[in-house]
């Protein structure tokens, strides 16, 4: 069965000081107990990043989940592999054939966040080769780069363990995880202020 990789996403917590493993690890429970029942699950925090592990068929439902939990930012549903031009142009092309077959013509450009400083290539470099091999095979076919306006975007994560290569970025909730923070008490009215005030706080 195929595997997907969930890039997972927080955003205050990466402005905590030294108390920041704290709430990486409070955020990373609060996943773990979410998906509890999700079989074959894997989750890791490698290099101030949160990685889930997941069957393909249990990938969507898996990310609805996530956009519930509070502290985080975004999640991504992904593919690992090895930082190589071609493979990873491989993979471009079969995310944006489909779309292209649908819709006549779209605008595509990539954009490369490179975290693995050892990695011979600036993300810039990675974008022009692997975004040129797509235009090889598609751009008879009507793709076309356009990096203000693009319609599709293949997002390119190099890490220092492993690349992930992802089209897809799904909201959260943000803000700060569930039991990092000390608890506080809520009147709630018959107005929808108060609730809504709460949830705010919640998160």
């Amino acid at each position: 069965m195929k595997t997907k990789t969930l890039l997972i996403r927080y955003d205050e917590i990466g402005l905590k000081g030294r108390n920041r493993r704290h709430f990486e690890n409070q955020l990373v429970s609060n996943i773990r107990y979410a998906l509890r029942d999700i079989k074959n699950i894997k989750i890791d925090k490698i290099h101030g990043r949160i990685l889930g592990r997941v069957d393909l068929t249990d990938a969507e439902k898996c990310t609805l989940r996530l956009t519930q939990i509070p502290g985080i930012a975004s999640i991504s549903i992904g593919n690992s592999m090895e930082p190589d031009f071609e493979t990873m142009a491989e993979l471009g092309v079969s995310l944006i054939h489909e779309k292209l077959q649908a819709q006549g013509k779209l605008k595509f450009c990539v954009r490369t966040r490179r975290s693995n400083k050892a990695f011979p290539f600036t993300s810039r470099e990675v974008d022009f080769e692997v975004g040129s091999r797509i235009m090889g095979v598609l751009s008879s076919k009507g793709l076309s780069v356009d990096i203000k306006r693009a319609e599709f975007v293949l997002e390119i994560e190099i890490g220092p363990q492993e690349t992930i290569v992802f089209d897809n970025r799904v909201s959260g909730l943000s803000g700060l995880p569930v039991g990092s923070s000390g608890q506080v008490l809520s009147l709630l009215s018959g107005g929808i202020d108060s609730p809504v005030s709460t949830f705010k706080l919640l998160s």
